[in-house]
């Protein structure tokens, strides 16, 4: 208690005749100070010798030789000295000795290509449920998500594979939590997923599954950020407009039909902004399909009812077609996506995007074709394109 805050206490009580009770409220401090003040009594109380310090020295050497001991046996060889104390006395001396520290983590530094962390993610939407494979390349933070209706061993492999073909390889290392799909047990010793372990062996990447408890070895994949956009480096590509997409973002376009096109080279971001608009439209409950012109062609190919297939995509509130440009359809395949775009006219929400600009779409559909998916995609549409290096070349 500082001279300043006395001499207030007795200026108030003395001079200005104020309670006990309204000095405590007007200094903030405790009744029993101000009382001790009014009264003249030392501030500070007479400290009783405790029980246990005569033996402080003891009970500190047998915690440095033995750190895990209890109160209970420290109080037992008390007892043999001739402590007159309880157990209790012990119990509350030795907390402080008794404390678990909590253990220290050092920053984890990576090397390019070195590492990569994979994680599933879960939400649950009122539709349903839909699981987020996350692929994290350790050293660049650039991250790839699918989603999947499970969360099962033949997903958890394709996501693998498609963020293979997205990144264009993959890292020495996979950082794993304890999954089903990647270790079936790990005690005795850990015992990992034999179909797993064999696809691990044939891609040439070795599995470091989670010590149980250590968060920090895997925190880069555990803090990716529910908007991804603001993962998005928009000051890599200066070029890349940033306040269109903003805007398109910020119209009802989960609400009123809408159509977006994004244009540009590989690399440039395209598909991490699709991805973003799809995950924002998930997360405020809408329905939504990601998937590349090459997938269509496949299920168009292998679908045995092309109309219901046809009626399916066009319902769908959101749809992404990605990597449009890349893959050239068959004219059956073709006429089956124009369907698709027609069909959704002003009724659903069509997202593309193509390294192609429209002029050259005719090089994919044949130009009638192309210019009929054109009108239908700029009704209630923009188109944004995008420009400048690709990030796979960050450094």
């Amino acid at each position: 208690m500082d001279s300043m805050t006395i001499q207030q206490v007795r200026q108030l009580y003395e001079v200005e005749r104020l309670s006990l009770r309204q000095i405590v409220q007007k200094l903030q401090v405790s009744r029993k100070t101000v009382s001790r003040i009014t009264q003249d009594q030392p501030l500070k109380k007479i400290t009783r010798k405790l029980l246990c310090q005569p033996y402080d020295r003891l009970i500190r050497e047998w915690y440095q030789e033995y750190p895990f001991i209890k109160a209970t046996q420290v109080y037992e060889r008390l007892k043999s000295y001739g402590f007159p104390g309880g157990y209790g006395t012990v119990k509350r001396y030795t907390r402080p000795l008794r404390q678990k520290r909590s253990p220290g983590f050092h920053e984890l530094t990576f090397l390019p290509g070195e590492e990569a962390q994979i994680d599933w993610m879960e939400w649950r939407f009122p539709f349903g449920v839909l699981y987020g494979f996350v692929y994290l390349l350790a050293y660049s933070r650039y991250l790839f998500v699918h989603f999947y209706p499970r969360h099962s061993l033949e997903f958890f492999l394709d996501g693998h594979l498609r963020a293979f073909q997205e990144i264009g390889g993959l890292a020495h290392r996979h950082r794993y939590d304890n999954l089903k799909s990647v270790v079936l047990k790990r005690t005795p010793e850990i015992t990992f997923n034999p179909q797993f372990l064999e696809f691990s062996r044939h891609y040439g990447f070795s599995i470091h599954p989670c010590t149980p408890g250590r968060a920090n070895e895997k925190g880069r994949v555990e803090r990716v950020i529910r908007d991804l956009l603001k993962e998005f480096d928009w000051t890599f590509n200066p070029k890349i407009p940033r306040d269109k997409i903003m805007e398109f973002l910020n119209t009802q376009w989960l609400k009123k039909p809408s159509n977006l096109v994004i244009i540009g080279p590989a690399g440039v971001g395209k598909t991490h902004i699709a991805t973003a608009l799809c995950h924002e439209a998930i997360f405020k409950g809408c329905q939504t399909i990601f998937l590349s012109l090459f997938d269509l062609n496949a299920k168009l190919a292998k679908a045995k009812n092309l109309y219901s297939l046809i009626e399916f995509y066009s319902r769908i509130p959101v749809l992404c077609l990605d990597e449009l440009g890349y893959v050239i359809p068959t004219k059956e395949q073709a006429d089956c996506i124009f369907q698709i775009f027609s069909k959704r006219t002003e009724v659903t929400t069509t997202l593309v995007t193509t390294n192609l600009v429209p002029s050259d779409w005719g090089k994919i559909f044949d130009s009638v074709t192309a210019s009929a998916i054109l009108d239908r995609l700029s009704l209630n549409g923009k188109f944004i394109t995008f420009e400048g290096r690709s990030y796979r070349s960050k450094k």
